[in-house]
């Protein structure tokens, strides 16, 4: 059973076997000992009892600190996923999953013991993360992930002992192996086969935290671990800068600070049939906040929601069927699954989750309004301007299941001649009591034109919108604009 007063969450992964048989499989440390379950999502207690079936016990000390940097305090999470296929890697255990369980895991242990990861390309499982060597890269034999030779192995740093030149991430990215080390070195393995293949440096640049990461349309996103937005990386390049203005520290909660190191990004969602992307990051001194960058319907977004009730001592993601995601709450005598969809082109909100409560504990996860930074508009050379009014072309829910919609509007005007050089504008919020109902998950379309307040005329400005149950076609800024005096 369960107990949590000596027991912890490592990771979880979704998989599907048939069509109508989803299961969540768990790996928890268990006094100590790896173990793992497999979960019903339409029945996931485990009040009458559950069967814990023994991992082993990977190399240990890894995981703690060495991996992470030094101000993330995820230790104890393994990399977990369900490559779409029957095979499912719990840490760096391969299974082949069933309908009914996950099946019996791969029994690898290398010269150099278990490690923590696990990837597969071109018919062969790579494993990455072992503690007494964390330079080095174990590999099995072809379509036999559990054979493993003493020296199928290759190394990615010069001192295959040291912490520094660690792997901390592989990925399978068309016909090449992705690898990122700790030291912010990016390499590229491609070929037939390691025995013959071609192992190069693609640069250094800015690595994922460890299961951060992930992978849509042979890309690979996720949030930068110093704050700056995300980064993008294929077999080719590694882009740090176009996305860098997606940030989480761009949520423009006026009651929170936001420094660079206050969030801490957690295991990304990717979904390579709808081609949505989360990328959330937890709040470090409040664990129920979350903050989300989202790509749904090629549309970037930036969400924030929390987690009601207690407050969680730990929050662990993994895909589901497509459109869909599942959270494992934690906290100090439960844990629960949550899952939300991608639905309509909206991101998160109120509307898209729904809670089962997992033994004593209940939580219910609510969205929270989606905020959308429209960047900096410049006044041309030897021009000043101030914006007047903003035009929303929308989809929008009300009625139902759905609470009203919520938009407001916020300008900045920069470089005025004030003292302060920077002119707030009041906050415009829209009244939506006027608006028709929907009909169920059908969305209706209109037309917002909202008007600023006057304000002071300066050499840029920026827009902001914030708002809940609706979804954004087009917006249309219009401003004035006229010579500079000064």
């Amino acid at each position: 059973m369960w107990d949590a007063s000596a027991d912890a969450p490592n990771g979880w992964v979704w998989y599907l076997e048939t069509d109508d048989d989803e299961r969540l499989a768990l790996i928890f440390d268990d006094a100590g000992t790896k173990k793992y379950d497999t979960l019903d999502p339409d029945t996931p207690s485990w009040s009458a009892g559950g069967s814990l079936t023994n991992l082993g016990t990977p190399g240990t000390g890894l995981i703690a600190g060495n991996l992470n940097p030094a101000n993330f305090d995820d230790n104890g999470k393994y990399p977990c996923w369900n490559d779409g296929s029957r095979y499912t890697s719990l840490g760096s255990y391969l299974t082949v999953s069933t309908s009914t369980t996950i099946g019996t895991p791969a029994a690898v242990n290398t010269t150099d013991g278990y490690g923590i990861g696990a990837v597969i390309y071109r018919e062969r499982a790579y494993y990455w993360g072992f503690n007494t060597k964390p330079g080095r890269i174990y590999y099995s034999d072809p379509a036999d992930y559990s054979t493993v030779g003493a020296t199928s192995s290759f190394d990615v740093n010069a001192d295959v002992d040291s912490y520094a030149g660690a792997v901390v991430g592989m990925w399978s990215i068309k016909n090449a192996l992705l690898i990122a080390t700790k030291d912010n070195r990016w390499m590229v393995l491609t070929g037939t086969s390691p025995e013959n293949g071609t192992l190069r440096e693609l640069g250094k640049d800015t690595v994922p935290v460890l299961n951060t990461a992930a992978i849509v349309d042979n890309e690979l996103f996720f949030l930068n671990p110093t704050a700056k937005g995300v980064v993008v990386a294929t077999p080719s390049f590694v882009e740090a800068r176009a996305l860098e203005y997606l940030s989480p520290t761009a949520y423009p909660a006026s009651t929170q600070s936001r420094p660079a190191t206050n969030y801490m990004p957690q295991m990304a969602i990717g979904d390579e049939v709808t081609r949505s992307l989360f990328l959330p990051a937890r709040n470090i001194s409040n664990a129920a906040d979350l903050v989300a960058v989202e790509r749904v319907n090629d549309t970037w977004n930036l969400s924030r929601w929390d987690i009601d009730a207690v407050t969680p001592g730990d929050v662990f993601f993994t895909r589901g069927r497509p459109g869909q995601m599942w959270a494992l709450v934690t906290n100090t005598t439960d844990f629960v699954p949550l899952s939300r969809d991608f639905t309509l082109n909206r991101p998160a909100n109120s509307g898209d989750s729904r809670s089962q409560a997992l033994g004593s504990e209940s939580y219910v996860t609510g969205g929270s309004s989606v905020v959308v930074d429209l960047g900096e508009i410049e006044a041309g050379e030897g021009k000043i301007l101030r914006p007047v009014k903003v035009v929303l072309d929308l989809d929008y829910w009300k009625g139902g299941n759905y609470s009203d919609p919520e938009l407001a509007v916020d300008a900045d005007i920069l470089g005025t001649e004030s003292d302060t050089s920077t002119d707030t504008l009041a906050q415009q919020t829209v009244t939506v009591t006027s608006w028709a109902n929907t009909s169920g998950d059908l969305p209706a379309r209109r037309r917002v034109p909202v008007a600023l307040p006057q304000g002071q005329f300066g050499t840029a400005f920026r827009i902001r919108l914030t708002y809940d149950n609706l979804a954004l076609d087009s917006v249309v800024v219009y401003y004035d604009e006229q010579d500079d005096p000064r």
